[in-house]
């Protein structure tokens, strides 16, 4: 199952208070693209937090595995989920083709 995140840095934490997890958020970050939980990671342009489709068995696997973040672990990101299915067009799409 594909589930979104959406991972917004905490604002009652100075930008300097981050400093000492980005490295390891980096390298966590590399850890789960390689091993396919992340599929896409996207940094937000306002530099807030990140966006990221994650493939899981279910909703509480992502939640799960989200939570072995370093900025997670310390309280300094916050992650919204959202459970993501195929657009209801493509079945409807295929069914004409048939």
């Amino acid at each position: 199952m594909k589930v979104l995140l959406i991972a917004r840095r905490s604002t009652e934490h100075a930008p300097q208070d981050f400093a000492p997890f980005l490295n390891k958020e980096a390298k966590q970050a590399l850890e789960f693209l390689e091993d396919d939980f992340f599929r896409e990671i996207y940094s937000m342009a306002d530099g807030g937090g990140a966006v990221i489709l994650v493939e899981a068995n279910s909703l509480e696997e992502a939640q799960n595995k989200a939570s072995n973040l370093p900025l997670v672990q310390a309280g300094m990101l916050h992650i919204e989920y959202i459970p993501l299915k195929a657009y209801r067009a493509f079945k409807q799409a295929a069914d004409l083709l048939n």
